[in-house]
């Protein structure tokens, strides 16, 4: 039972720090790519996220197109940074903020990068409670950090699970039934799931399965940009 509290603790905290976000190397390296040299200067790389072990690519993939739909819808603000950040940051909350707490919750953040970070993740960690029928509200002042999402996500995914799967009698049926309910609770594709196999540990097969959760969550919410299709 102690390892299922580890694991998916360790799962949320994974998937909160490798999640894609603005600042990174890739949202840069996509904006030079695109032609788009023009981003407020706190969009330079922050290097304060970690590239997925697992899912590199779609990461890379998923943060390019973040960057190139957000600087697309606004690229018409290009030399004006007051109305390029404006503008800029009604892109993310209008793509990212279903649960309209993001607005609230993060509209204090200054800095672009952390703005993102606030209104991407804190929403992504709403989904999640909603999805695995969690009533678990997220304290306003847990909205701009990563650990403490982790730590709310990680109690309520030990929680949930151990009622799906306190049943099981063998530590290879309870790991199975855990993965399967996360993954089925979750909506991580089987094409992002099966990187996650079998053969891995739980520790890793956990972390994996967080990242996907954070990839599949952006992807969903990266096509809703107006700049997406340009």
């Amino acid at each position: 039972m102690l390892r299922w509290v580890f694991v998916f603790g360790l799962l949320f905290l994974a998937a909160c720090q490798q999640a894609p976000a603005t600042g990174t190397a890739h949202s840069a390296a996509a904006n030079s790519s695109s032609g788009y040299s023009d981003l407020p200067e706190d969009w330079s790389p922050s290097g304060n996220v970690k590239e997925s072990k697992y899912f590199a690519a779609e990461q890379n993939d998923v943060s390019k197109r973040l960057a190139a739909g957000l600087f697309g819808g606004c690229y018409r603000y290009a030399g004006d940074n007051t109305a390029m950040d404006r503008c800029l940051r009604k892109g993310l909350i209008d793509a990212f903020d279903d649960s309209g707490q993001g607005r609230r919750n993060c509209k204090s953040l200054s800095a672009l990068d952390a703005f993102t970070d606030c209104v991407v993740l804190g929403n992504a960690a709403v989904e999640m409670l909603r999805r695995m029928d969690s009533k678990v509200q997220i304290d306003p002042a847990d909205w701009a950090g990563r650990r403490s999402l982790a730590d709310v996500m990680g109690k309520v995914a030990v929680t949930s699970g151990i009622m799906a799967c306190g049943d099981a009698k063998t530590e290879s049926t309870a790991d199975k039934c855990l993965f399967d309910w996360y993954q089925d609770k979750l909506a991580v594709p089987e094409t992002l799931a099966r990187k996650c196999n079998a053969d891995l540990s739980p520790h890793d097969r956990g972390a994996c399965l967080g990242e996907a959760s954070i990839i599949r969550y952006m992807q969903d919410h990266v096509a809703r940009l107006p700049g997406t299709s340009i």
